[in-house]
């Protein structure tokens, strides 16, 4: 069976999606990127896809390529779906965010293509009213499928075994989703003006049906701040990622002189931000400078006590090999943040450089639960498995890896020293017999 589920960015439909994709042995693509139609999966193995709304396909586009047997339209309280969407930069990409809008309103009022229309916020009220709909439709799910025993880890190795060729073909990944059980989660709602009249304005249909129809449940009433205005607030955040990429350009071009300049404005735009913090530990490394910046940062942390500065220096002490003062700061950020996917991972490779495959392999695994496409995460997991001795799954991770980005020379070292120590050569993957990877270098490449 075929289930396409369709939504705005931000609608909940992911987390849907991966709800459907608790279904025992089914290929699952909870987000694929909004410039790709949903794909042509062949095989006899039940197959899930969540597609956005965008004015770059159509419905009938997906539906023509993917074939499902049934269609799901997944739609969120719209002036929560505007406040959760608002400022996430990907608001505008293959359609504005008010043309997607409008027509995700459209296809609401007039809901013809569809076999159901979901309410997000009565599908995390109720699972078990959304299990029987979809078992209504064809699609049956465990019982507790609310709790997500299927990680999404396991639902990537699964389609990545199964169907090889779409990571040649399509980019996906798992959105804003955060799996965890549905009983615990605590949604919100906007009460902001600017809000309600986006609503008005650009989905009617939907902001009436909730008016006159409000979900059951309990939410907490958000407001947000619109004295920033948007323009200024993405001007701020991308000038600051701009600034950033010049600045390391310019220390590896060793233009000390230009990446210290840049390194000022950085400081002047966002002084107590990680990419700051990130870039002047950087140039102190780069220029064998006196750790100005390692102290000062210290410092800082000493009052704040931040996690995603504790990592920054963390990384920092791990690449000059100061092993103890690394892990004393990993500790501390993720005492703070457990489920941290950067603290666990700079946990994996600070147990890797201290010769801890056994641990490095948990925290890696810890990453991939949250993140499974996470390629540092992966070629962690990787690293640590060909150090215990399984070689045969740490040769599949990195070609894993492989086919998540085809140039990437860890992953090929890695494959070499695998196939240097077994003495053979490896059988190609599946990605280098469709020509993306050129057969694992020699250990000198």
């Amino acid at each position: 069976m075929r289930l396409l589920v369709y939504g705005l960015q931000n609608s909940g439909a992911t987390l849907f999606t991966l709800f459907a994709g608790q279904r025992p042995g089914s290929l699952v693509i909870p987000d694929l990127w909004t410039m790709y139609c949903a794909p042509r999966i062949d095989g006899p193995a039940d197959a899930c896809v969540k597609a956005t709304v965008t004015t770059a396909f159509p419905l009938a586009r997906h539906q023509e390529r993917f074939r499902p047997d049934r269609t799901i339209l997944v739609v969120r309280r719209p002036e929560d779906n505007y406040a959760s969407l608002r400022r996430k930069r990907f608001r505008h990409h293959d359609g504005t965010m008010e043309e997607k809008f409008e027509r995700a309103d459209a296809l609401y009022a007039e809901p013809g293509p569809f076999d159901a229309v979901l309410r997000f916020e009565d599908f995390v009220a109720d699972p078990a009213a959304a299990a029987t709909m979809l078992e209504r439709l064809g699609w049956s799910l465990p019982e507790e499928a609310a709790r997500f025993p299927r990680t999404l880890h396991r639902m990537e190795q699964d389609l990545w075994r199964a169907a090889p060729a779409l990571y040649d073909a399509i980019e996906w990944g798992t959105g804003n989703a955060r799996v965890a059980p549905l009983a615990g989660l605590q949604l919100t709602r906007s009460e902001n003006p600017e809000a309600r009249a986006f609503a008005s304005r650009h989905a009617p249909a939907l902001a009436e049906a909730y008016r006159s129809d409000p979900p059951a449940g309990p939410a907490a009433v958000e407001t947000f701040d619109a004295t920033q205005s948007e323009a200024d607030f993405f001007r701020s955040e991308m000038h600051a990622g701009r600034l950033a990429g010049l600045f390391n350009d310019a220390l590896s071009d060793g233009a000390l002189d230009d990446a210290r300049i840049l390194l000022d404005d950085l400081r002047a735009l966002a002084p107590d931000s990680s990419v700051y913090w990130t870039a002047a530990l950087r140039f102190d490394e780069g220029t064998s400078g006196a750790g100005h910046a390692a102290r000062d940062l210290g410092r800082r942390l000493a009052v704040s006590g931040d996690p995603k500065l504790q990592l920054v220096l963390a990384a920092h002490h791990l690449r000059r090999r100061e092993l103890d003062a690394a892990r004393r700061l990993v500790e501390a950020a993720l005492s703070a943040e457990p489920a941290s996917l950067e603290g666990r991972l700079l946990a994996a490779r600070l147990d890797l450089a201290s010769g801890n495959a056994i641990g490095a392999e948990g925290h890696a695994r810890a990453a991939l639960a949250a993140e499974p496409r996470s390629i540092q995460a992966n070629l962690c997991l990787a690293d640590a498995l060909a150090k215990l001795g399984r070689t045969e799954e740490a040769e599949e991770t990195y070609r894993f890896c492989l086919a998540l980005s085809p140039d990437l020379r860890p992953a090929r070292r890695g494959l070499a020293a695998l196939n240097s120590g077994a003495g053979k050569e490896a059988a190609p993957g599946p990605e280098q017999k469709r020509g993306r990877l050129a057969p694992p270098p020699d250990q000198k490449g």
